[in-house]
């Protein structure tokens, strides 16, 4: 999908003159690495789509945004800014008086000192690093998800405005029908820096060879290389959200693992897997690490465990073996992902914050 990030929906593209209070729908402007659809989904289309033609948007690409793109918007979203052309993107809306708002929910001031594999990015003096913070200091406002991430990026932003994470539960919606009988457990999303929920998977799998494997990722783990092939359904990382929704919803999981690794940039994050398990109806077995230890309840909406290989295999053990247990996790996550989580839940915050970035009141 060469052209994922480039385009204009929900309202028409921005473009003309600047609209005036009440006459037109806002008009809001989202600039976007190639490699962050996921984010831009997750963070912002979710709500665009709901603003009911209140609000003009476009998605383009940072190398792609031309003078006349910019000309007439409202509000210009820099999201995980950290290309070349950011700078010469902020001065153009400096010159305009066009409201900027970044948008980061990785932890980079984090990544570099933390991970040798950042080093070459985030670290000071890297173009990518030098370059977001610039966006950070320059921006009228920098949008975080997580308490963590607000505190580390306060010290360089002029502002941090944090709202909850969301997830568009429409997305994951698959046509009812019977799965093959069997327990079917497994892992979706990017590459872990801890291997302890793989290795404990892996495990599970030798002792348990009744059970089903599915993974949705960049590649395999190297724990689970191993597995059979007749007992493994591997998906490709999907670069639409949409289709990764509907592909994992499909296959509708009994359990779902999140490893996370203790790092402070592993804290910063969303718990995603916390709402895309609830999501497809699978029970989630997370690291007791944050931010998955500030939102699971032990027992209840999940399985907290430490990263140790035999505390996931006896997690998933304890899963298998209780149907009921999982259902019951189940059930209370999803329940606490609707009332708490659901993009309709958190669209308020959303549209009260385009209306302080912009004095443009937006309904949905």
């Amino acid at each position: 999908m060469p052209d994922a990030e480039d385009k204009s929906v929900a309202g028409g593209a921005a473009g003309g003159t600047r609209a005036l209070p009440g006459k037109a729908p806002l008009s809001v402007v989202l600039l976007s690495g190639p490699l962050d659809a996921h984010h831009n989904e997750l963070f912002f289309h979710n709500f665009f789509r709901r603003t009911a033609g209140r609000l003009a948007w476009r998605t383009l690409l940072y190398e792609r945004c031309r003078p006349e793109d910019l000309a007439a918007c409202d509000l210009a979203i820099f999201s995980r800014p950290r290309f070349p052309e950011v700078p010469a993107l902020l001065d153009r809306c400096g010159a305009a008086g066009i409201p900027t708002l970044v948008m980061i929910d990785d932890n980079w001031i984090a990544a570099g000192r933390e991970f040798p594999r950042f080093e070459g990015l985030f670290t000071p003096g890297k173009p990518a690093f030098e370059v977001f913070l610039d966006g950070l200091r320059r921006a009228d406002a920098t949008l975080v998800f997580n308490p963590v991430l607000e505190e580390d990026v306060r010290p360089w932003a002029r502002r941090v405005l944090r709202l909850e994470p969301n997830v568009d539960l429409s997305l994951f919606a698959a046509p009812e029908k019977d799965r093959k009988a069997g327990f079917l457990a497994g892992f979706a999303g990017s590459p872990r820096f801890e291997d302890s929920g793989f290795r404990g998977l892996a495990r599970f799998l030798e002792k348990r060879p009744g059970a089903k494997l599915l993974i949705m990722a960049h590649e395999m783990p190297g724990e689970l290389r191993g597995v059979a092939a007749e007992r493994l359904t591997f998906f490709p990382w999907q670069h639409d959200y949409a289709t990764y929704a509907r592909t994992l919803a499909a296959m509708r999981p009994d359990v779902l693992i999140a490893p996370l690794d203790a790092s402070r940039f592993s804290a910063s994050k969303i718990p995603i897997k916390l709402l895309e398990s609830a999501a497809v109806g699978a029970a989630g077995i997370y690291s007791r690490v944050p931010p998955y230890t500030e939102i699971v309840t032990d027992g209840e909406t999940g399985l907290l465990v430490a990263n140790e290989e035999a505390a996931w295999t006896a997690a998933l053990e304890r899963l298998e073996a209780d149907p009921d247990l999982r259902r019951r996790i189940a059930a209370n996550a999803g329940r606490l992902v609707r009332e708490r989580f659901a993009t309709e839940r958190v669209l308020p915050a959303f549209l009260a914050m385009l209306q302080a970035m912009t004095d443009r009141k937006v309904t949905a």
